[in-house]
């Protein structure tokens, strides 16, 4: 019995620990960690950052140079000079107002000189005179260029002074007069074209063209034609010399259009006169016609 008695009582006192334990760590709870939990922290300590200025090996840290705010500066903009100025003319006297003149007349610029003119005074069908010697000289250039036929008197040379340029469609009956009564009186260079009737009958006097332009003796062979009397010529066909023949109707066609008529007719006459450098451009032909050559070649 006395067993049971110690035992039991061992029983009661290890209960009344462990009683007291469980109060104690409920205190603990109650009053210690639940507050840490509900009662609001306590804010961080803020600091601004600034590092810490490290001195080089075996020198001291330097001061700390406090930052200081420059003054602000006023814009002054620098002095310019002005300009010199002549000084203002003194007038002696009380200013008198003049009256207005009206500037003086220009003369009037002079007209350009006409190249061509009518020819007025002589007995021709039509003609005209160019008076620029520069023109008459391309004209002359040209007609040397053509297939032509130079036909000049026995003593006499020919020059660009007393040469006379015809232009002659063989068949034309007019040219064969002029041709008459030219012929041994004046250096002529005659430029035989074919002009007259429509296309077909153009080609068809081309021939003997051709054959004159091919004789030793042009100017022989241009004689029999305009004649009549055409002696066995060269006549065989050659595009190139046809080619030739037609430029030169283009030379006298130019020179047609720049005549105040623009008329084409055969005979076509450019007459130098004289030394002067200026010719005439004569179209046609009538029995009055040499003596107006006399004094054209003479003018």
């Amino acid at each position: 019995m006395a067993e049971t008695n110690n035992s039991s009582s061992s029983k009661v006192l290890t209960t009344a620990i462990w009683a007291g334990a469980a109060v104690a760590i409920t205190g603990m709870v109650v009053f210690g960690v639940l507050p840490m939990f509900f009662s609001p922290a306590p804010p961080y300590p803020t600091q601004a950052y600034a590092p810490a200025q490290q001195p080089y090996p075996g020198q001291s840290a330097p001061a700390p140079v406090p930052y200081q705010t420059p003054a602000p500066q006023a814009y002054v903009p620098a002095p310019q000079p002005y300009p010199a100025q002549a000084p203002y003319p003194q007038v002696a006297g009380p200013v008198v107002p003049q009256p207005y003149q009206p500037p003086a007349p220009q003369p009037a610029p002079s007209a350009p000189a006409i190249s061509i003119v009518p020819l007025t005074g002589i007995n021709v069908d039509s003609g005209y005179e160019f008076n620029d010697p520069a023109v008459v000289q391309r004209v002359v250039a040209l007609a040397k260029q053509t297939k032509s036929v130079l036909d000049v008197p026995a003593g006499v040379t020919a020059t660009d002074q007393n040469t006379i340029i015809a232009f002659v469609d063989p068949r034309c009956p007019y040219c064969q007069q002029a041709h008459s009564a030219m012929n041994g009186k004046y250096a002529v260079r005659y430029v035989p074209i074919s002009v007259l009737g429509d296309a077909q009958t153009q080609f068809d006097a081309l021939p003997n063209i051709r054959g004159i332009l091919r004789s030793k003796d042009s100017a022989a062979a241009l004689r029999g034609v305009m004649d009549g009397k055409a002696e066995a010529l060269d006549t065989a066909p050659d595009p190139q010399m046809d080619k030739d023949i037609n430029a030169s109707v283009e030379v006298w066609g130019a020179l047609s259009s720049k005549l105040p008529d623009q008329q084409a007719a055969v005979p076509l006459f450019v007459v130098p006169q004289g030394v002067s450098g200026t010719a005439a451009v004569v179209k046609g032909w009538h029995e009055g016609m040499p003596p107006v050559l006399d004094a054209l070649l003479k003018k």
